[in-house]
């Protein structure tokens, strides 16, 4: 896809000073305005150098949004006023994820955690829209632990079939896509290499690399017996992407799935319902495939590291045990301050903060960092289910 922007005039940073310029000579801090597709951390080639330039290295999160917020403006006619703002801070905060629920209507924020939201949403009404906000909730993902069989489904009209399985990608696999390298490395024979060397695709599962996309779910296509043209492969991509937006649990977003398509047919003779068509076919094949590798919910966990004196270790893991938290270490390097570390789902955060300070005095300081998505505990996934299909109006 090509896309064609009309930039503002060039200019070079001079310390605070700005000054307009025709070109960029090589070393120099560079300004271009009115870019609006452009983000942090993406390298600008020109097209003919494509295939011979590197791109910068990615830029790199050491974490994830896993906590979710409803914003509301407070008049409705700022709507889309509301929108556009948060859209402007999706680009200059990539840590931001946005969606609007197609269930509820619902503007949602995801961030790294509450103070991150707390600084976005000051940052909406300095910029002029007075916003309300929900109780911060855990991002939860769907994904599954088996291997399906081989699914077969047809479209509706029956001009188009597929044959696919569903798993769960490997570790090894998903560190290299989780790392957001396979984005900027061009050209697709280089890629190859990579994968090669970095993750557990075999040569066959290599070749028929079509996608990764942001919630790391992989598209394989082993299909031989009809190859796909281009326009066909970018609208399966296409197609992929958006139901795996809406897991069949609770509408939560599909994540380290790995699709591979063993056979597909599809008609290049109607392109007016190809779409629908596609959409309803693969819909179809996940589900089916998703039911059979056994679905499974995930949350964020927290790794946290909790400073405090050592006579209040005690009642630390009071709290602790109160939560069923899986402490992994307990140091005392001196008569002063001890150390726990431990690993906490998010679902937990908000009410332990209180906790915390509540049994200690207030003389626990603690640091959360992003560690894993992991899969909810088996007696109270049922539960955590119903609550969030409740929520999202999927059931009553």
């Amino acid at each position: 896809m090509t896309l064609l922007e009309q930039c503002s005039p060039v200019a070079i940073f001079m310390g605070a000073r700005r000054d307009l310029v025709d070109d960029i000579p090589v070393g120099n801090i560079a300004a271009i305005g009115g870019l609006k597709n452009i983000k942090s951390g993406e390298t600008l080639i020109e097209p003919k150098y494509l295939d011979e330039m590197t791109a910068f290295e990615n830029v790199k999160y050491v974490t994830t949004p896993v906590i979710t917020v409803s914003v509301e403006p407070e008049y409705l006619k700022d709507f889309d006023t509301l929108k556009r703002i948060i859209q402007d801070m999706l680009i200059e905060d990539p840590n931001l994820q946005f969606n609007e629920s197609p269930e509820t209507g619902e503007l949602l924020i995801s961030g790294m955690g509450p103070l991150h939201l707390e600084v976005t949403v000051h940052e909406i009404k300095q910029r002029g829209i007075d916003v309300s906000t929900s109780k911060p909730q855990s991002v939860f993902k769907e994904s599954c632990v088996l291997k399906s069989s081989l699914i077969a489904s047809t479209s509706p009209n029956e001009k188009n079939s597929v044959k696919l399985r569903i798993e769960r990608i490997d570790q090894e696999t998903l560190q290299f896509f989780r790392s957001g390298d396979h984005k900027i490395i061009k050209p697709f024979k280089r890629l190859k290499q990579y994968l090669n060397d970095r993750t557990n695709l075999n040569a066959e599962e290599i070749d028929g690399y079509l996608n990764c996309d942001s919630n790391l779910n992989l598209i394989i296509d082993l299909a031989t017996d009809s190859p796909l043209a281009e326009k066909q492969k970018a609208k399966i991509i296409d197609v992929i992407e958006k139901i795996c937006l809406s897991g069949p649990l609770c509408n939560e977003v599909l994540t380290e799935i790995k699709i591979t398509i063993e056979s597909i047919n599809i008609s290049a003779n109607d392109e007016e319902s190809s779409i629908s068509e596609l959409t309803t076919m693969f819909f179809d094949a996940i589900k089916r495939g998703l039911d059979e590798a056994e679905l499974v919910l995930l949350e964020p966990i927290y790794q946290t590291i909790i400073q405090l004196p050592p006579e209040m270790i005690k009642n630390a893991l009071s709290v602790l045990a109160k939560y069923q938290l899986k402490v992994k270490e307990i140091v005392q390097d001196n008569e002063y301050q001890a150390l726990i570390e431990l690993l906490m789902p998010v679902r937990y955060s908000m009410e332990f903060v209180e906790s915390i300070r509540d049994k200690t005095s207030g003389r626990a300081f603690w640091q959360n960092t992003f560690h894993s998505f992991q899969k909810v505990p088996s007696d109270v996934m049922d539960s955590i289910v119903s609550d969030i299909r409740f929520k999202k109006g999927l059931s009553w």
